[in-house]
């Protein structure tokens, strides 16, 4: 027996406190819930934050269970012992927001994850990934990959997002006058969230960053190029 809160559940660690909100109107029976609060399922302590600390304010997250332990009645009020199970897996509003930001986040980590292997099967183009000058390495896959990744970040931080507002102050990026990235659209988690154009703005997004991928480790490989027939070029004159 019992149910479930859906919403913020306010109570008080005064007996008195919860008796004058729960006065019997018109003769009818009133009800007083005592709720058994465990070492891990409580509520949180308001009233150094309240406006009314006298009423030593208890409030537990939404989605609080609630079960009836037993039931008495006291004159016009009945008196409900309960037990209490916290919704300990509940979001904080902020990480509700911001989900679709971290979700894109994700899947930027995701693609510079990717970005190794797609320099690695680039290479294979090249047989041996190492260029030499002069006897020192001046290019390999380690550094070629860290190039790639590095322009994917620039790309990210300076090419605009075509859906992003052109005169928005706050989508501004840190790191110079471009404003509109893809960077500085995430620091706005609810451009995501629009009721219209939320799911066409969040694939888009993830379309661009591909598109970004793509055009940072073709670049990275036509570096890559330039130096390897360079190599070649100061072979020749070596040989001769």
């Amino acid at each position: 027996r019992g149910g479930v809160e859906l919403g913020f559940l306010s109570t008080s660690t005064s007996l008195a406190v919860a008796q004058e909100y729960a006065r019997p109107n018109d003769g009818k029976m009133s009800i007083v819930i005592c709720i058994q609060q465990g070492m891990v399922h409580r509520g949180a302590a308001l009233h150094d934050v309240s406006q009314y600390p006298a009423e030593e304010e208890i409030l537990f997250s939404p989605l609080a269970a609630i079960e009836v332990v037993s039931k008495e009645s006291r004159g016009q009020t009945l008196h409900i012992t309960a037990r209490i199970t916290c919704n300990t897996k509940a979001e904080t509003i902020k990480q509700v927001i911001d989900k679709r930001a971290t979700m894109l986040d994700d899947i930027l980590k995701g693609m510079e994850q990717e970005i190794a292997r797609d320099v690695e099967d680039q290479l294979k183009h090249f047989g041996s990934s190492d260029i030499h000058f002069q006897g020192r390495s001046a290019l390999n896959t380690t550094l070629l990959t860290r190039a790639s990744k590095g322009a994917f970040d620039a790309l990210m931080r300076s090419s605009p997002l075509p859906s992003a507002p052109e005169s928005d102050q706050d989508l501004m990026d840190d790191d110079g006058p471009e404003p509109r990235s893809l960077r500085a659209v995430m620091r706005q988690p609810a451009f995501f969230n629009d009721r219209t154009q939320g799911d066409k703005r969040f694939g888009e997004a993830v379309h661009h960053a591909l598109q970004m991928k793509e055009a940072a480790v073709t670049y990275s490989m036509e570096l890559y190029s330039k130096l390897y027939q360079l190599r070649g070029s100061t072979d020749n004159a070596s040989a001769r």
